[in-house]
């Protein structure tokens, strides 16, 4: 296993988060963000978006921390 292979697995996350957070939109304007599943979906994709940025943030201070080591 390469040295840096758990942390390539996790960046590559972020296009799935982006990914899956775009359709949770998407689904939003099709049932409607004012119904009950466009509020769910709403919050979902906010969840997602705010995975995305602690993921950057954390992968930022990895490299940091690694390069510090």
């Amino acid at each position: 296993m390469r040295s840096d292979q758990w942390y390539e697995t996790f960046t590559q996350r972020d296009s799935l988060l982006i990914r899956w957070e775009s359709t949770l939109r998407s689904g939003m304007s099709s049932v409607g963000e004012d119904t009950d599943a466009g509020r769910r979906l709403a919050e979902t994709a906010e969840f997602f978006e705010f995975l995305q940025e602690e993921l950057n943030g954390m992968m930022a201070r990895w490299r940091t921390r690694k390069a510090e080591s």
